[in-house]
């Protein structure tokens, strides 16, 4: 009965929910560990994610009917969560470096000289250049859309952003002497 369980997905009338989910985990576990880490997940992480990811089966209630419509929410949980990972493991880094550069620029004081010079390195660059690196940092417009609203191609904005903002940090490192 073990291996028609398996093969069709299905949860026999009469189990206690402890022993569907030991059944659910059984099934799914080490393909979806192996996902994970296809996927790029270290092994401890991939581990954290596939219990993450049943916990959200069975707190959502869901049912093991069938294996493929299973292995499908566990697929998409599963990738969901580590995409949500990634996000919130590059916010992490993203402020710590800004904390970082806050203490190289502004030090214990209320940053406007910092704020003052990058205002003036943005006004200094051309105005093509001054407008991509205000619609990208400021505006969070989109590489294409900049493109578009430039009348250059996406890598062009890529080429042009680079050196803006290679200019603008020497600008600033000289203004504010750091």
């Amino acid at each position: 009965m073990t291996e028609t369980l398996r093969q069709t997905g299905t949860t026999p009338v009469g189990m206690t929910r402890e022993q569907r989910i030991v059944q659910v985990v059984e099934r799914h576990q080490v393909w979806l560990w192996r996902y994970l880490r296809t996927l790029g997940c270290s092994a401890p992480d991939a581990d954290d994610l596939v219990q993450d990811t049943f916990v959200a089966f069975f707190q959502n209630e869901m049912e093991d009917r069938h294996a493929g419509a299973t292995a499908r929410y566990l697929r998409s949980t599963a990738r969901n969560l580590f995409v949500s990972d990634r996000r919130r493991r590059r916010a992490v880094r993203d402020v710590a470096e800004a904390d970082l550069v806050w203490d190289r620029f502004c030090g214990n004081d209320d940053g406007a000289g910092y704020f003052d010079a990058i205002a003036r390195c943005l006004d200094e660059l051309a105005p093509r250049a001054r407008r991509a690196v205000v619609a990208r940092h400021v505006e969070g417009v989109s590489r294409a859309e900049c493109a578009e609203e430039l009348g250059i191609r996406t890598e062009g904005v890529k080429t042009l952003l680079r050196r803006a903002v290679a200019t603008m940090r020497e600008c600033v490192a000289r203004r504010t002497d750091a």
